[in-house]
């Protein structure tokens, strides 16, 4: 029989690995950490941290069907685990392009958090909208943005409810929005450069409302 793995010793392999996927030339190498990890530890925490992990590793590379193969397989061991089910949701509704098959997953994530993770509602709100569903998609914007206060959680989810508010012809509530967001967007300057294309698209989609 083998050695019992030692706890302590798995967090000591898991923040290995992690710094090995902060390097190029070690990547492959700490994303095989992972799965190690995620397949053989016997801590109660650090196998959904390493499933959680692993699929994001192939995401910020661009390989999709792979990031959804491992958070798939993440899921088969944790059905509940709330992060990777909008990572998924996510990947396929958004990235993707997919929201019908997208929608199962976004519930799933919406009722394990039980509707106060603004993240989920944001995710379940974007696929709504690509399915046509833009009054859900609104509500469910409008709680999300009473449930955070810093900017950088606020901004992405007042781009998202502007266009929303323009799908429903809401153009006055779409202004309004849209100069609040102008507002937030100018502290600071990288933060304008992101948001500068939504704020573009906002203000193209309003005009757009007023004829010749």
């Amino acid at each position: 029989a083998g050695l019992a793995r030692v706890p302590g010793r798995d967090w000591l392999e898991f923040f290995i690995a992690q710094r090995q996927l902060d390097a190029d030339e070690t990547r492959a190498q700490g994303l095989a950490g992972m799965l190690a990890l995620r397949d053989n530890s016997n801590t109660t925490h650090i196998p959904r941290l390493a499933a959680r992990v692993a699929g994001s590793v192939p995401y910020a590379d661009g390989e999709l069907e792979r990031a959804e193969e491992l958070w798939s397989e993440g899921l088969e061991r944790y059905p509940d685990d709330w992060e990777m089910l909008n990572n998924l949701a996510y990947l396929i509704g958004e990235r993707m392009e997919q929201p019908e098959r997208a929608m199962p997953l976004a519930l799933q994530a919406r009722d394990a958090t039980r509707g106060q993770n603004a993240q989920v509602l944001d995710t379940l709100a974007a696929i709504q909208a690509r399915l046509g569903e833009h009054e859900k998609a609104k509500q469910n914007l409008l709680v999300a943005m009473r449930q955070v206060r810093a900017i950088d959680a606020r901004l992405p989810l007042a781009v998202r409810l502007a266009k929303v508010h323009i799908a429903l012809n809401e153009i006055p509530q779409a202004n309004v929005l849209l100069e609040q967001i102008r507002a937030d967007a100018s502290i600071g300057r990288s933060r304008l450069e992101r948001y500068q294309s939504d704020i573009d698209e906002i203000q193209s989609g309003i005009d757009s409302t007023r004829g010749p």
